[in-house]
Formats: C-alpha cells, structure tokens, sequence
C-alpha cells in the first residue's frame, strides 16, 4: 500500500492510500472522515456535501466516518477538530480528539490480503476513569446511485429468521413499509434509492453488503456477526438510510461494556469489483462471497 500526504480539493492536509489501481483519501482536519473512495482517476464512489450543511456543532462533511451507538446526542459529538496521524509503510492512523465522556476514535487503513483493497479498523478507545457501554458504528455515505445489496440467504433449505426493522417516522417524515424503495427476495435486501427519505435495519450472518453501479460493485466487509451477542436497535449490525443527496452503507458493532484504558475494535475491508449487478439476477460472486474479516 502506497500512503502520500496531499492536499485534497479545499483540504490542505489529506492522505492519500493506493492499493491495486484504487485509491482511498481520507482528510485528517476533522473526523477522521474518508472522504474519497475510487479507481484511480475514476469517479468518487462516495458523497461529499458542498453545502456546508449544520446542526448546531456536527457538520455534514460527507464520506466514511464512525461513531457511536445507539443514537442519542453523543452519537452527533462533532468531529471539527484536527486529528493526530502517525503514518508507517503499511499502515495509516488517524485518532481524533479525546470526547466529552472521554472515548477517543482512531481509524486505522492497512492493506487487507483477502479482498485485495483496504481494512479499515473502527476503534473505540476509553481513556477515561469509568466504564463506558455502547458499540462502534461506521457509516459511508455515498451518491444516490444504483442498488445498495445486503445478502442474508443462507442458500440452503433450512428454516431461518431475517429479521427487518423500519424507521416508521425520522424526524419530519413518515415512510410506508410498501414503499419502492426497497424489495426483499429470498436472497438479499436490495435497496434502490429514489429520492425518498428512509431507514431500514438489518441482521444479516453474511459478513458483507454491496452498492452495485453502472460498471462496477462496492464491497464493503464487515465482522461476521457473533450469535450470542448484543446489537444496537433491536439487534441490527447492518443499515441503511437514504435521502435525496445521499444513501448511507452502515455497519454496527456488538455492544461492549469498555473498562478504562481499554478499547473495542470495529473491522470493515473495502473493494472494487468489475462486476455489473441484474435486477433479475444477484451475481455469485457477491451472493456467495466468503470472505470473512
């Protein structure tokens, strides 16, 4: 993996990571927040707000960052400050300011041998004097475009639960669970964003979720989900929200109890595929992916 400083677009200090003809760029004056994912010279898979959107503190920005769950103002800390970054030849770390409940963010970038692109390491360190309780949560917004898959198949003839929660109400909306958006088959959850303002979480065994455009697949690896353990919001380890500017690719880790000087560790690995997804027909490779973190 090649790691370069550069300045990124309005961003004087940003890093830039080359693995296999696609590049990863993540801006190290807030978040840390990966605000650009492609092949090299390609499109950006992923959004950036131009808006300079706000609420109060927390700014839009775009891209990959993580949090914390469940959802409450905690999860909105803002993350305007800039970040400590130690760079080494196979490796990237980016640790944010210490938060208010002292939990410090670090996002580590390393090269991932099994997919052939990048693993990015979600990590959650408690630098306080008291227990903290919650889980990791990494959300990549990404444009609005084509299909957003998460398989739950098992593809064999054994009887099992998938489970689907709906977000009947996000702050000024009301959403149908017949909406368009959205259709189940008996393999994945595909998702189709449309303009519409929605939410939907997912407990899914299969470890990976796709966004599926014109000539090429996202894949975005997550940890394979441990059956005895807790999820946020009714036990979900995957979501996913769309909205007219954007369409966000979420992945949740287990809930963890954090002693001080401890930390939980949230895995996803990232790749391009050049694959092209039917309607009619899921491609093998992403239904039967078996790749595991």
């Amino acid at each position: 993996m090649q790691i370069e400083k550069i300045s990124y677009n309005d961003w004087n200090t940003a890093y830039r990571c080359v693995r296999n003809s696609v590049e990863l760029i993540v801006v190290t004056e807030i978040g840390p927040r990966v605000l650009c994912f492609r092949h090299i010279d390609g499109e950006n898979i992923l959004f950036e707000d131009t808006t300079g959107w706000t609420s109060g503190d927390f700014k839009l920005y775009g891209g990959h960052r993580f949090t914390v769950a469940p959802e409450t103002t905690d999860t909105y800390e803002p993350d305007n400050a800039p970040c400590a970054v130690i760079s080494g030849e196979q490796s990237l770390r980016i640790s944010s300011p210490v938060g208010r409940h002292k939990i410090q963010r670090t996002l580590e970038i390393r090269p991932c041998a099994q997919c052939g692109g990048f693993e990015l390491r979600h990590i959650l360190r408690n630098v306080g004097d008291v227990l903290w309780h919650g889980a990791a949560w990494a959300l990549t917004a990404v444009r609005p475009e084509g299909a957003i898959i998460v398989p739950w198949g098992s593809g064999t003839e054994q009887w099992r639960i998938n489970k689907i929660n709906y977000w009947a109400s996000i702050g000024d909306f009301e959403r149908c669970v017949n909406s368009s958006l959205w259709r189940m088959t008996r393999d994945a959850v595909v998702v189709e964003p449309n303009g519409e303002k929605s939410k939907i979480g997912i407990y899914s065994d299969r470890g990976f979720m796709v966004l599926s455009l014109k000539e090429s697949i996202f894949v975005k690896h997550y940890d394979f989900p441990l059956p005895e353990s807790l999820y946020p919001d009714n036990g979900c380890n995957v979501e996913i929200y769309t909205c007219h500017d954007f369409a966000e690719l979420e992945t949740l880790g287990t809930m963890q109890t954090v002693y001080p000087g401890k930390e939980s560790v949230h895995i996803e690995c990232w790749c391009i595929k050049n694959e092209v997804y039917s309607k009619d027909c899921l491609s093998k490779t992403v239904l039967h992916s078996t790749h595991h973190v």
